[in-house]
């Protein structure tokens, strides 16, 4: 009986396995298409013996468990190399849009033909500066620079827009995973309490992590519970059981959300890879903040109102500290220079945004310092890797925190693609508008001019406020400009405007007052109701004004206030997404900078020695004078003497002066139509062009009638070897012996810089006490000792005084001003240079344009000694290569992964046949164990039939 009743159990048990088996076997079939499904086998095994006469007997079969076909160790590798791909896939995308946006393929519409259009302009308007057309085409060509910079920024800014929603969704996707993960966690853990696997649970955890993987680089282990731990990036806590840390995203930035709510900003450095990672790479090269180095305290602060802390909070009121608290801070700016400097709670009414300017004075505006999710940040203000650090403390607390946290810092280690595309359009600005502010069109302005920039009040709110030249501690403003001012005669007189002196605090009105100041001692200002050239500040700006018919140019900017304030600019804007070509050029092209004001060649308008007219009209030529001799000396043009004439003519009459001056060779004497007596040279001859004359006189001599008749030829009066000088030629200048006279150069070297930091300066009033000449100066300018500021003085056949660089030393222009007492320079209608008058506005100077065309070839220093156009070449380069190896990248990871999941697929993959031959076996097995169950039951009803 036991027997049968053995063979009964096994064959129901048979029968129940058989049945499990297929239910397996059809659960696979129904998940062949299933990718994330893993192969399940019925594991079969034997019941424990029963033990008989004959030993051990056979109870039959049981499913000893459902085995998952999941290699975990392939699984992981599959989900980093779809971390790997979901990084290359958004960079990818992301990259192929850049590509299209700096497409040089079509050369008419390429940036870099537009560039050589640019230049080919300038240079055409150097070859012909008075020509309107040439002047039309250069504003063209600007503005399509314009509107291609601006078209690639656009398409950058719209890219980054869009990379802030791909962002959205992608947090929000991790978010969700997360959540899923941790709940499946809680799931699996229970299921699996008795011992048994969760398979088809675990499938839809796994699928959820190889999702989760190419959304953002993370690391996960299985623990004891059967769950996994997730950790993003570099460390950052994703899911742990069931619990769940969440992303959030502002804008474009992405933070990690602690326990305790503090955000904790992720970039790329965090978060390497995943798309999350791609998206981040790419958005760190189309975000111009990511250029710019800071560190900020790792300590988040809260007022006493428990709300984050902000720049308008009072230290007292709001964040509890104490009157006569104080903080002291130290660090380096990005030169490495080193700062330090103290603020202290004086009366209680202090904001964090005083104590802010105190730290960004003490940067001396090199910084930004503000407050931003309850921390002090303090942010570069030049571009690239610098020596930026900071710390700070107070009397009592640590207040800010650490700055030394690498966590909370931002470190450059290179330019990225908008920052390198930004840098070349702001030195493209800069080249243009620093040479351009140096000249003069074809007139000046008149009216108005108006600055480019504007700030509410300080001139460190300038755009272009580093580029100013500074002290060398960086605390004060130094440097010059010249305006030209043109006067209703047509004169033009240089006047100089210093900022020696100026802080880097000053205001605007600061500024205009030192204008002004120049503009007066030039006598061109004599109050805001009487002037006849001003500046002003309106609206924020800069402006500069004129009276009808006055008009100013200027030049000689060795400041680069002119620069800083937008004045006398081709481009308008500092940032090159948003510029345009100065409408003031739009409107009036005659007004492009082309020529330069400073000169390498001056020439006197007036003649220094000419023609010399008696003040009196009918002269009676029988007048006598008291004199036995009469002396001339006649002198070269460079006022070197040439001979000595010594005439024996005892007490004559003028109109006996008169026949011997004129029997002399190379000089006239007489009287002309109008009764006026004349002294002059020859003027057709070349060997003398200057001389002087003297008497023996004690009294009533010749060169005091000449004096007496204004006649102003260098004379003197000789007894016997010694000479008292009587006329120096200076007089017609009508210079005031109370004050000093001196005749001032500033020499410029070829690029623009002052020589020396100082003019070459000769005091006309030592040259007159010291009984010299009009040619004693030509003699001084040309001695030894001064040759070596490279001018060279002489006369022209007309008289007129020629000065001119002698293309030695390094001086290449100059400008010469008359200078009064402790160097201020004159009025314009006094002293030496002022009344002979010389400078002109020259059509036909194209040292401007020139320069400009010339930048094309030059390289700069802050694009790695690259010219502008072999810069934004190697971005174009640089796009197309980055471009290339992510798709290069990508078709290899694509590779890869299809043939790790081809080996996943053998291992876990359902084959259809190998499932209809198992489906087959365990059909007949069935069949078989139904047979044993009919067959035990014949046996029982044939025993139970025997016994009736």
């Amino acid at each position: 009986m036991a027997g049968l009743t053995a063979a009964l159990n096994i064959a129901k048990n048979a029968l129940l396995t058989f049945q499990t088996a297929t239910q397996v076997i059809s659960h696979n079939v129904a998940n062949v298409s299933n990718e994330a499904y893993c192969r399940q086998k019925p594991i079969e095994t034997t019941y424990p013996s029963s033990p008989s006469p004959a030993g051990p007997i056979g109870s039959g079969v049981k499913i000893e468990m459902i085995q998952h076909y999941f290699d975990a160790f392939l699984e992981k590798n599959i989900n980093l190399k779809r971390t790997d791909y979901g990084l290359f896939s958004a960079e990818e995308t992301g990259l192929t849009i850049l590509e299209s946006l700096f497409n040089e393929v079509t050369e008419e519409s390429g940036l870099i033909n537009i560039l050589q259009n640019f230049w080919t302009a300038w240079q055409n308007l150097s070859n012909y500066p008075e020509n309107l057309s040439a002047r039309t085409q250069i504003i063209e060509t600007g503005k399509l620079i314009v509107e291609a910079l601006r078209a690639k920024f656009k398409g950058m800014q719209d890219l980054e827009t869009q990379i802030g929603l791909k962002l959205k969704t992608i947090v929000d996707k991790i978010n969700a995973l997360s959540s899923q993960i941790a709940e499946l966690n809680l799931q699996i853990s229970a299921m699996e309490t008795g011992g048994k696997s969760a398979n088809d649970l675990r499938d839809q955890r796994d699928k959820l992590v190889g999702e989760l993987s190419q959304l953002v680089s993370i690391q996960y282990f299985e623990t004891k519970e059967g769950a996994y731990n997730i950790v993003l990036g570099k460390g950052f806590n994703l899911v742990e059981l069931g619990r769940t840390w969440k992303l959030e995203v502002s804008g474009t930035d992405v933070y990690w959300v602690s326990t305790k709510g503090e955000k904790i900003p992720l970039t790329s450095k965090e978060v390497a890879s995943g798309e999350l990672g791609g998206w981040l790479r790419l958005l760190e090269q189309l975000s111009d903040e990511f250029n710019y180095e800071y560190v900020s305290g790792n300590k988040i602060v809260y007022n006493l109102f428990g709300k984050l802390i902000s720049e308008g909070d009072r230290f007292v009121d709001d964040l509890g500290l104490s009157i006569g608290e104080s903080f002291s801070f130290s660090g380096k700016d990005h030169f490495g220079n080193t700062i330090s400097g103290s603020f202290t709670i004086n009366t209680g009414n202090e904001t964090v945004k005083d104590l802010l300017n105190t730290i960004e004075s003490a940067f001396n505006y090199t910084v930004s310092a503000y407050i931003k999710d309850g921390r002090l940040f303090i942010e570069d203000k030049y571009r690239g890797s610098g020596e930026l650090n900071f710390s700070i403390t107070t009397d009592s607390i640590d207040f800010f925190g650490s700055f030394d946290d690498p966590t909370y810092q931002r470190r450059v280690v290179e330019l990225n693609l908008v920052g390198r595309l930004k840098l070349f359009g702001e030195e493209l600005i800069k080249a243009v508008n620093e040479l351009h502010t140096q000249g003069v069109g074809l007139v000046f302005y008149e009216k108005e001019l108006e600055g480019a920039y504007w700030v509410n009040q300080y001139i460190k709110e300038l755009p272009y406020f580093l580029d100013i030249t500074k002290t060398s501690n960086g605390s004060g403003l130094t440097g010059f400009f010249y305006i030209w001012i043109k006067d209703p005669t047509g004169k033009i007189t240089p006047v100089r405007v210093s900022l020696e002196g100026l802080s880097v605090n000053a205001t605007l009105d600061d500024l205009a007052d030192r204008i002004n100041s120049a503009l007066e001692e030039a006598d061109f200002y004599n109050g805001p109701t009487d002037w006849n050239v001003r500046a002003l500040v309106r609206n924020g700006r800069l402006v500069f004004q004129a009276q009808e018919g006055y008009s100013f140019g200027f030049s000689n900017d060795t400041s680069k206030i002119l620069l800083a304030t937008g004045i006398n600019i081709f481009f308008v804007g500092s940032d090159p997404a948003n510029f345009r070509v100065n409408e003031v050029l739009v409107r009036k092209p005659e007004l492009i900078a082309s020529g330069k004001m400073d000169v390498s060649a001056f020439r006197s308008e007036e003649p220094l020695f000419g023609v010399f007219e008696s003040n009196s009209r009918n002269i009676d030529l029988d007048q006598t004078f008291n004199i036995n001799k009469i002396y001339i000396r006649l002198y070269d043009q460079k006022g070197n003497v040439i001979t000595f004439f010594e005439i024996d003519i005892g007490i004559p009459s003028l109109r006996e002066i008169l026949n011997e001056l004129d029997n002399l060779p190379f000089l006239r004497a007489y009287v002309n139509a109008e009764g006026k007596m004349v002294l002059a040279l020859e003027p057709n001859q070349t060997t003398v062009y200057g001389f002087e004359i003297g008497d023996d006189s004690l009294t009533n001599g010749f060169v005091d009638f000449l004096n007496s008749e204004k006649m102003y030829i260098p004379a003197f009066r000789r007894n016997g070897t010694s000479e008292t000088r009587v006329i120096t030629g200076f007089e017609r200048f009508n210079l005031n012996e109370n004050i000093e006279d001196y005749l001032s150069f500033y020499l410029f070297d070829e690029n623009g810089n002052l020589i020396n930091g100082e003019p070459f300066r000769i005091n006309l009033d030592e040259i007159i006490s010291n009984d010299g000449t009009i040619f004693t100066l030509l003699q001084k300018i040309n001695s030894y000792e001064n040759a070596v500021y490279g001018l060279s003085s002489r006369l022209d056949r007309s008289g007129k005084l020629i000065i001119e660089t002698t293309g030695l030393y390094n001086t290449k222009t100059f400008i010469i001003q008359d200078e009064l007492s402790n160097y201020i320079q004159a009025p314009y209608n006094y002293g030496f240079i002022n009344t002979l008058k010389g400078y002109e506005l020259k059509r036909g100077d194209n040292r401007i344009a020139q320069a400009i065309a010339d930048s094309a070839t030059v390289t700069r220093k802050s694009l790695n000694y690259s010219t502008l156009q072999n810069y934004y070449s190697s971005i174009v380069g640089e796009v197309g290569s980055a471009t290339n190896s992510v798709k290069d990248s990508k078709s290899f990871l694509e590779t890869l992964l299809s043939q790790l999941k081809s080996i996943k697929e053998s291992i876990s993959g359902v084959s259809l046949d190998e499932e209809m031959a198992n489906l087959i076996k365990y059909q007949q097995a069935f069949v078989a164990s139904a047979k044993v169950l009919t067959t035990v039951e014949d046996m029982f009803e044939a025993l139970l039939n025997a016994k009736r």
